[in-house]
């Protein structure tokens, strides 16, 4: 990049100060942008999962979404890394438009079987449980749980525990039972599919991480992040699951069954030509193919949500490179007490090169700091630079580790409510293999608030729309897990699970 030479030496110029805000910009954009994928992702899921009036015109809207925030993605990209990136805007119009024929070839088929409504039974019926009974019976019921966890899908289902917290194969869980672990991955699809379990209840996950997108894939009732189930459900028990009020009930509930059987729609939906359109759709825009590890080529891009991911990937990389070289050419240096790091290389963007304030780091910065000085002592001692480019209330900071270069993003300026913080964490150990660091991360972000997705080299967390104050809380927070994962991203990714009740003990 020819702009690079400007900015080795020297002060900041104007012109370093615009470039290097433009690219922060867009990367900030782009990290909205991937936020926004995941929560079409989540809600079309929802959707899928029955007891919505769903119609041709949502699908449409829900296709169209996703090919504008591909395109914003790609744009985005460019803008940060100074590349035309034609391959991948010639890939992100290829798979609009194989995504549009899928679209239209559904709709086809709609109009096809369009029949007269006239006479057609409403999905459902009349329920032979009255309101009134149902509440008796749930008065008398034992709620082992409720609202202790994250719902990942809707529904009501009962059956016997099986629980794989002593080492059991998911390949063995027997079907219609109720799966209770510790957490799931993305690839126990093929497995339960054969053995579709009737609900699943988890210690760890999110409502946007693979064991949810499996759940909503199963129809399956589910909820997440409920921290002690597998201590609490022996193998054998047998339970009843409201997912639709996040309540788990000991034993059998067979008025809360037949309720929901009658009552809300259900696999009748699931045959109407609309339910149909949507899955096509998301089978076809939705999944994430790439396959794990650093960021895969163009070409290796057969999914929208795989350009998104692909982008934003690459554009971390770029800007984590461009912050991390512009502070040690051109930032103040601030020592600092504590933590991984030994010293701040930091730019502020609002303040003269030079001038007092230029080395005092704004307030979500000073947030995120004292939270990486808590480290114990043995997680400190690093030798390489913490950097940050802030400008206002807003902060990028990239911080270098083992495993790679973490990223974290604070907006606090704006409206009262406007807050904003993103983080991109790497999700290797120091050899570039598997390791407790990724899961760890992945399960605090989740279990604090944050809407999560892992894939690959990296977990991504956002919390948007919150409160200014709850930003810089969080800065904190995500400063004390950054400064944890020093230690933890040392350790195989077995056995984590009492590492991050122990944190979570400690930040609550």
């Amino acid at each position: 990049m020819p702009w690079w030479r400007r900015l080795l030496g020297g002060a900041p110029t104007r012109e370093v100060r615009t470039v290097l805000t433009l690219r922060v910009t867009r990367f900030r954009h782009l990290l909205d942008t991937r936020a926004a994928l995941d929560a079409l992702i989540e809600d079309a899921a929802e959707k899928q999962g029955g007891g919505f009036v769903l119609d041709r015109q949502y699908v449409v809207t829900v296709v169209e979404q996703a090919g504008r925030i591909a395109e914003d993605a790609v744009f985005d990209l460019s803008v940060v890394t100074s590349l035309g990136d034609v391959p991948l805007f010639e890939t992100v119009e290829r798979l609009q438009g194989e995504l549009r024929a899928t679209l239209a070839e559904g709709s086809g088929a709609m109009g096809a079987e369009e029949t007269s409504d006239e006479g057609r039974e409403p999905p459902g019926g009349t329920s032979s449980v009255s309101p009134a009974a149902l509440a008796r019976a749930l008065a008398a019921a034992t709620a082992l749980f409720r609202d202790g966890g994250q719902v990942a899908c809707r529904g009501v289902a009962a059956g016997t525990v099986r629980n794989l917290a002593g080492g059991a194969s998911l390949a063995d869980t027997p079907a219609a039972s109720v799966l209770v672990a510790e957490d799931l991955r993305g690839d126990g699809a093929a497995v339960l599919s054969t053995r579709r379990p009737s609900a699943i209840l988890l210690d760890r996950g999110t409502a946007a991480g693979p064991a949810a997108r499996l759940a909503r894939e199963l129809r399956v009732p589910a909820i997440l992040a409920l921290g002690d189930v597998t201590a609490q459900l022996p193998d054998g028990a047998f339970v009843t699951v409201d997912a639709d009020e996040n309540v788990v009930y000991l034993g059998e509930v067979p008025e809360l069954l037949e309720y929901h059987r009658q009552s809300r729609p259900g696999a009748e939906q699931e045959e109407e030509p609309e339910y149909v359109l949507l899955r096509a759709v998301r089978r076809a825009g939705f999944p994430l193919t790439l396959v794990p590890g650093r960021p895969a080529p163009v070409a290796g891009c057969r999914t929208l949500h795989d350009v998104v991911h692909l982008s934003a990937s690459l554009a971390g990389d770029a800007i984590g490179e461009i912050v991390s070289k512009a502070c040690a050419a051109r930032g103040v240096s601030v020592p600092l007490d504590g933590g991984p790091w030994e010293t701040l290389r930091l730019i502020r963007l609002d303040e003269p090169h030079g001038s007092a304030r230029g080395a005092v780091p704004p307030p979500p910065l000073q947030a995120f700091l004292r939270g990486v000085a808590t480290a114990p002592a043995g997680e400190r001692g690093g030798t390489a630079p913490l950097c940050a480019v802030a400008s206002g209330g807003r902060v990028l900071v990239a911080a270098p580790g083992a495993g790679g270069l973490d990223l974290l993003d604070v907006d606090v300026e704006g409206s009262p409510h406007a807050g904003k913080v993103h983080c991109q964490l790497a999700a290797l150990g120091d050899d570039g293999s598997e390791s407790a660091r990724g899961a760890f991360a992945a399960a605090v972000l989740g279990r604090l608030g944050f809407r999560v997705s892992a894939a690959g080299p990296w977990v991504w967390a956002a919390s948007r729309r919150i409160p200014l104050a709850e930003a810089e809380s969080r800065a904190l927070l995500l400063g004390r897990l950054l400064a944890r994962l020093a230690a933890v991203g040392r350790r195989p990714a077995a056995g984590v699970a009492a590492d991050i009740d122990a944190f979570l003990g400690e930040v609550a």
